[in-house]
């Protein structure tokens, strides 16, 4: 059970288990007077355990701190400041049923965790890693070979997920160029969920505004390069409008690439 906590699949041979015994797992809720069956599994004791450790792989991101247990991904979509939110039984039946099987994730997941972020303008591993298990189980069962890796993706050409990248050098641009004094907002707090959502009314004027920051940088060539760089595969053009699943796609993109700037070899670290 550890083993499988931490995303691994364990050898249930050397630990003298049958990996093909029948498990029943069985959900029930009260309902006044009598109880209600909520769901029922039936499957290998082995197929369970390597579903268990696939679900805790594909929640892994650069930088994670370790497994996720459900209670932590439904606290990632409440809302901060709400004091009575209580996630809805069927997203909780339906997320632990995705694990159980290994079958993708509610669709109402992915949307919950991207609208919090949109809103909270907070992005950690926990968000980035359910965004990420969400986009790579669609893709995996829709037989589509793209796949989010762990860490920052240079040869990922696709247009959202560069848009997010191309936001993060913004973002660090501007907080460089105050060398060390704290700003009252950055971009990320005034437009991450306009870019997230239609780039193309966005980003030139985040271009045109990170022209000033930059030349207040003592090392200007270092991002003026990575900007170029990001540019020229969005060949100058931003999407108009990113549907959910792009969205999520933005966000990783601004993730990965925020935790390469801050990598422990920069000047400074941040955790985001």
């Amino acid at each position: 059970l550890n083993d499988v906590n931490q995303g691994k699949s364990p050898d249930l041979t050397e630990l003298d288990i049958d990996k093909n015994v029948e498990v029943y797992i069985v959900g029930i809720a009260p309902n006044v007077s009598r109880l209600a069956q909520k769901f029922i599994y039936r499957d290998k004791f082995g197929n369970i355990f390597s579903h268990i450790a696939r679900h805790q792989a594909d929640m892994m991101i650069v930088n994670s701190k370790g497994n996720i247990p459900m209670w932590r991904i439904f606290r990632e979509l409440k809302p901060p400041q709400s004091t009575n939110y209580t996630t809805p039984p069927p997203l909780m039946a339906s997320v632990f049923g995705a694990i159980i099987n290994g079958t993708h994730y509610p669709e109402s997941l992915l949307e919950n965790a991207v609208r919090r972020m949109k809103t909270d303008k907070s992005v950690n591993y926990v968000r980035a890693g359910i965004i990420k298990a969400c986009i790579n189980r669609k893709d995996r069962y829709s037989k589509n070979k793209e796949e989010i890796k762990m860490a920052l993706d240079i040869e990922n050409n696709n247009q959202a997920y560069l848009c997010g990248r191309l936001f993060a050098v913004l973002e660090k641009v501007q907080i460089e160029s105050v060398k060390g004094k704290e700003l009252n907002r950055t971009i990320k707090d005034s437009y991450f969920a306009s870019a997230c959502a239609n780039p193309s009314t966005v980003f030139p004027k985040l271009i045109k505004l990170s022209q000033y920051h930059i030349e207040k940088l003592d090392y200007k060539p270092k991002y003026k390069k990575l900007t170029g760089e990001i540019v020229d595969k969005l060949n100058g053009t931003f999407p108009k409008t990113l549907p959910l699943n792009a969205q999520g796609k933005f966000i990783i993109g601004y993730y990965q690439q925020m935790q390469d700037l801050y990598k422990p070899n920069d000047t400074k670290t941040k955790e985001i």
